[in-house]
């Protein structure tokens, strides 16, 4: 059987008062897209999963559907509409050839890491997301397109509800780099292929590369904008007390 691409489950971690996140109740994922609908509904079977949370943009999840969904509670939150809508208007090779030298790592460090935690439409999704989370009906996978960025972000947030150390985030979303290693190799060698020069794959390469700078940028901005975590939990994200009580309640045991 197939499997999803960059998965894992999110249980084992220590946190808040000793305890433990739950195994089997919080999964991160690439789109799992690819499947027949009977091949998914088994692999959602398994792992007891039942509902769906997917940060890609509309458009985006249009283009490539999920197969299967019917049954599951499937909600799509658009994460960064404007940051990401040209690159997947046009597609990732020909956005990539408009880049100039430098480019990619400003988008990554300036934009996308920064806006993730500023951007109004990415704290209504997050919120939302933490809306499922707090009413669960069995498992929840939540998914981007890799993987990375936006379910990096969204796993930040839970696990730092749950109490879980900045290392073992850290660790969380660099495991992300051997995750989809093959898959970026393969990535590369086709831009290669089509005739992309030096420059222009240094960009490529640089855009799906997973860096501990990028995820301390967002915390940094976190810190700067809101103090520490917990104030932008509850002024960004207006997660109550209360609601962080039953996040631990229902994931920690």
């Amino acid at each position: 059987m197939k499997r999803l691409k960059n998965f894992r489950d999110l249980g084992g971690f220590l946190g808040f008062d000793g305890k433990k996140v739950k195994d089997n109740m919080l999964y991160r994922s690439g789109e799992p897209t690819g499947f027949e609908e009977d091949e998914f509904q088994e692999i959602m079977d398994d792992y007891g999963i039942k509902q769906i949370v997917d940060f890609r943009g509309v458009d985006e999840a249009a283009k490539r559907p999920i197969k299967g969904i019917a049954g599951f509670l499937y909600r799509n939150f658009d994460i960064l509409p404007r940051q990401m809508k040209e690159q997947h208007d046009i597609g990732f090779e020909a956005w990539v050839n408009k880049l100039l030298p430098g480019e990619a790592t400003k988008y990554l460090l300036d934009d996308i890491y920064v806006e993730m935690v500023v951007d109004e439409a990415a704290q209504r999704g997050y919120r939302n997301f933490l809306d499922i989370l707090l009413k669960p009906d069995g498992a929840t996978l939540f998914h981007c397109n890799i993987g990375q960025d936006r379910v990096g972000w969204a796993a930040v947030i839970v696990l730092k509800i749950l109490g879980v150390s900045d290392e073992d985030i850290m660790s969380d979303y660099l495991a992300t780099i051997e995750a989809v290693k093959f898959d970026n190799e393969q990535r590369l060698k086709q831009l290669k292929d089509h005739g992309l020069g030096e420059e222009k794959l240094k960009e490529a390469e640089i855009l799906i590369d997973i860096k501990a700078q990028y995820l301390e940028t967002s915390f940094g901005v976190v810190n700067r904008m809101y103090g520490n975590f917990d104030n932008y939990l509850k002024v960004a994200l207006n997660v109550t007390e209360d609601e962080i009580d039953k996040l631990r309640a229902l994931y920690l045991h």
